[in-house]
């Protein structure tokens, strides 16, 4: 399978699919190109990377909507409904853009960046696409009493299945992992079912 790009009427770029579907035991069911093809998981950890959200308490104790959970499973395009929700949970959990480490960047949207360069809006951190998530963990930190100041120094691990998580996205935190096992990353991560850890807790 492949999906093809175009400007106008041109083809522009091509992009080569791979694709696997997995059982609960971790059996391929469907697929489509190499389910064993090597890859980053890039944004595809954050729904991961924010369950413990919801299995440790921390989204019900804060009144995390749906909307703030997807921002935290996603990247986002910065539009300013979004940025509002990250804000409005930051401020349910006593943070503030000061917390985020995850640094400025243009809108993953051209539209909205180019609405934000017309009005010389500066962008900070909770532009971000990875803004969301971070909130997540952020929330998680409070929840379990963790200093947030962890998350801003430091290179700890931080949630399930999380081998070295960096609050400064860029992001180096989720590793080469084949297709079939990031679609059940259970499968590889032994405590990707378990409750989050401390940062600096080290479980093996």
């Amino acid at each position: 399978m492949r999906v093809e790009q175009l400007r106008g009427s041109w083809v522009e770029a091509v992009h080569e699919v791979h694709v696997a579907v997995v059982d609960s035991t971790g059996g391929l069911v469907a697929r489509t190109g190499d389910p064993e093809l090597v890859t980053f998981w890039r944004s595809a950890a954050k729904p991961f990377q924010a369950l413990p959200l919801l299995e440790d308490g921390a989204a019900a104790r804060f009144g995390v909507t749906s909307e703030e959970l997807a921002l935290a499973c996603a990247s986002h395009s910065s539009e300013p409904d979004q940025v509002a929700r990250v804000r409005e949970l930051l401020r349910k959990i006593g943070c503030s853009e000061r917390d985020l480490l995850c640094g400025p960047h243009p809108p993953l949207s051209d539209r909205v960046a180019q609405d934000y360069q017309t009005r010389g809006l500066r962008l900070t951190a909770v532009y971000s696409n990875c803004s969301g998530k971070h909130a997540g963990m952020l929330a998680l930190a409070r929840h379990h009493g963790w200093p947030t100041r962890v998350l801003r120094a430091s290179a700890e691990k931080h949630g399930p299945g999380v081998r070295k998580t960096r609050p400064g996205c860029g992001k180096r935190d989720a590793g080469c992992v084949g297709g079939k096992r990031i679609a059940h990353p259970a499968s590889r991560i032994p405590n990707c079912r378990g409750h989050a850890e401390a940062p600096g807790s080290h479980r093996r």
